[in-house]
C-alpha cells in the first residue's frame, strides 16, 4: 500500500508582490528602471565622470556630491534587491517556471545600467578624488 501524499508546503510571497504577472509587480520594475535611469541623471549632472578630474575639488562639495550619489544608490539597491529576491524565490524552487527566468532575464537587462553607474563610473570617479 502506498502512503498518501502529502501537499508540499509552499511560500506565501503575495505580501511582497500579488504575482510576476500582476500591475504592482509590473510597476515596481518600472519604477526600478526610473531610479537608475534617475542615478544616470545625478552622475551627469554632478558631473560625476571617472575619466576627468572634478571641476569643482572643494572637499565639502565632492562630499556632499558623493553622499547624495550614495543615498540615491542605496534607496535603488534595497528597491533592486527586493525585486530580485522575490524573483529568485520563484526560480530557486522552480527551475522550469518560465515567467520566473523571464523576469530574471529582464531583471538583468535593466540592471545594467546600474553596475555600469556604481561600480565603473561612481567609483571611477571616487578614485579620481582620492588621489
Amino acid at each position: 500500500m502506498y502512503a498518501k501524499k502529502e501537499e508540499l508546503p509552499r511560500w506565501d510571497l503575495t505580501n511582497v508582490y500579488p504575482s510576476l504577472e500582476s500591475k504592482e509587480f509590473t510597476q515596481a520594475n518600472v519604477r526600478m528602471s526610473e531610479m537608475i535611469a534617475n542615478i544616470g541623471d545625478y552622475l551627469e549632472e554632478h558631473n560625476i565622470d571617472p575619466s576627468q578630474p572634478p571641476k569643482n575639488k572643494d572637499p565639502k562639495y565632492l562630499a556632499d556630491v558623493a553622499g547624495g550619489f550614495i543615498e540615491l544608490a542605496n534607496e535603488t539597491l534595497r528597491f533592486a534587491n527586493t525585486i530580485s529576491a522575490y524573483i529568485y524565490s520563484f526560480v530557486s524552487t522552480d527551475s522550469f517556471n518560465d515567467p520566473a527566468k523571464k523576469a530574471l532575464s529582464e531583471w538583468e537587462q535593466a540592471y545594467v545600467p546600474m553596475h555600469k553607474n556604481l561600480n565603473i563610473t561612481f567609483q571611477g570617479w571616487v578614485g579620481q578624488i582620492a588621489d
